[in-house]
């Protein structure tokens, strides 16, 4: 059966299929390509004597820092405001790469933001109305969309807890805006619809939903586990696509079984272990 969170819950890391979907779907009306210098879009970037492609940040093999890592280091704490411009700002800042592009992996949210950056620059659009266009409203998901305002009122929005003691919450604050990383607000309903979309590809096509499953592969020939913003792999002898992830006290989690047809879909917006009783 179908169970539907009645509350809006921020999608956190499984934001980042949406941004991966944005671009398949690019590369396939010839408007980018895989291969193409970052730089091609966003001149801000630095030249950091090595070329990033649109594939290295869609697989995380850019060696691009992540913002998570890099803005607590200015004295940005994670319940501060954090923009999409302050994000890219500290992208187009930095002076080198963690390391050669494509020589390793390395899981960064930046990369994902400047995809959007990508996006919205090769579709003269906003991504959140792009993505209302091309994804959400072509697929019913009425109550979905990307958040370019963390001070926007929300219906039935669903805030996120923490325990401090037994009984006794704290909201968390989130007042993030990350675009194609973060930011994304859905309800499992919704979300439903858009993995059923992976089976019966109603937007897109099968081609760009090709695109989906297609891993990454390093200069030395070596594949990772991730593809356009999910990781594919095996589980319980069967072939599966998931992603996770978590910000403020939301948690998120998806898990797709290709050859069966079954997709599972995980809110959650109650930080469960941040209160432990204390150790006798």
């Amino acid at each position: 059966g179908n169970v539907e969170y009645r509350g809006r819950c921020n999608g956190s890391p499984v934001s980042k299929q949406f941004a991966a979907f944005a671009i398949s779907m690019l590369v396939e009306q010839k408007k980018i390509a895989l291969d193409d210098d970052v730089r091609k879009y966003i001149p801000e970037l630095a030249n950091f004597g090595h070329t990033v492609t649109i594939n290295h940040l869609v697989h995380h093999t850019s060696g691009v820092r992540d913002w998570t890592s890099t803005l607590p280091l200015s004295g940005v704490q994670f319940d501060d405001v954090i923009s999409f411009e302050q994000i890219l700002r500290m992208a187009y800042r930095q002076k080198e790469l963690n390391f050669v592009p494509g020589s390793q992996y390395s899981y960064t949210n930046t990369g994902y933001n400047l995809l959007v950056e990508v996006i919205q620059r090769v579709t003269k659009q906003p991504f959140r109305k792009w993505t209302d266009q091309n994804i959400f409203k072509p697929l019913g998901m009425t109550q979905t969309h990307f958040s370019d305002n963390y001070s926007e009122v929300i219906d039935q929005k669903a805030l996120s807890y923490r325990g401090r003691k037994p009984g006794k919450y704290q909201e968390r604050t989130n007042q993030l805006t990350a675009l194609g990383s973060s930011s994304l607000h859905t309800t499992t309903t919704d979300m439903a619809k858009w993995l059923m979309n992976l089976d019966n590809p109603k937007v897109g096509g099968k081609a760009v939903v090709k695109w989906m499953f297609e891993v990454g592969k390093l200069n030395n020939g070596k594949e990772s586990s991730y593809a356009f913003g999910i990781d594919v792999g095996e589980a319980w002898g069967a072939k599966v696509a998931e992603h996770s992830g978590s910000w403020a006290a939301f948690d998120t989690y998806m898990i797709y079984f290709p050859e069966h047809q079954l997709s599972i879909a995980v809110f959650s917006n109650h930080y469960a272990n941040s209160w432990r009783p204390a150790q006798k």
